[in-house]
């Protein structure tokens, strides 16, 4: 509902005064921020109570996001600027804890229907892309002038309840943790020696 490049962020961006060039600027800061996943390895490896970090970092990552929508209350200038802090603050909360989340949701799953299950999960997330685009444009349109910030204000503030909800519920699933087989200090290439990965791995990079 406020992702990049959707209606109500871009909208909002471009309320607060930002240009076409600035939108540009804010998925690249997506992509920058990215490389906190790095980051995941050496930090989780450490944690004593990886869940309660999985919901501290997920909290915030929602909330830097959402006060984006609250920077006219409080910036009269330097709005765009702050825009790009709280952006590229929330983003990298969600990178770096994009890969143990979506470990843990994977250990949920059972093996054997694993694949089956993400393909209709991937199907849903873009149906669910589709029909919350045309939905909130919609809602957006009903305001006009300065009642646009009223809708800003209310998408990002049911988006952000929405998105820690997710976190809550997730934390009343078992975490299996590091399994006896496992080794924290496995050389991370190992997985190139599966022919079919590699062949993925190159098809992506191209």
């Amino acid at each position: 509902m406020v992702g990049l490049g959707v209606a109500t962020f871009t909208g909002c961006a471009l309320w607060l005064g930002a240009t076409e060039s600035e939108i540009a600027y804010f998925v690249s800061i997506a992509s920058f921020t990215s490389l906190a996943q790095i980051l995941s390895s050496p930090i989780f490896n450490r944690l004593r109570k990886p869940k309660r970090f999985v919901m501290i970092a997920g909290t915030l990552e929602m909330l830097l996001r959402f006060s984006i929508v609250l920077i006219p209350l409080f910036l009269t200038e330097g709005r765009v600027l702050a825009v790009m802090v709280l952006l590229g603050s929330g983003l990298f909360f969600g990178f770096l804890n994009g890969p143990f989340y979506n470990g843990w949701l994977a250990d949920i799953i059972p093996q054997n229907i694993r694949a089956r299950f993400i393909a209709r999960k991937t199907n849903a997330h873009l149906i669910g892309a589709i029909v919350s685009g045309y939905a909130v444009g919609y809602y957006l349109d009903l305001f006009e002038g300065d009642n646009q910030y009223t809708g800003f204000l209310t998408l990002f503030g049911f988006a952000t309840v929405l998105g820690i909800a997710g976190y809550i519920r997730i934390m009343t699933v078992p975490h299996q943790g590091q399994t006896e087989t496992s080794d924290r200090n496995e050389n991370p290439f190992i997985a190139f020696r599966n022919s079919a990965f590699t062949r993925l791995t190159i098809f992506f990079l191209t």
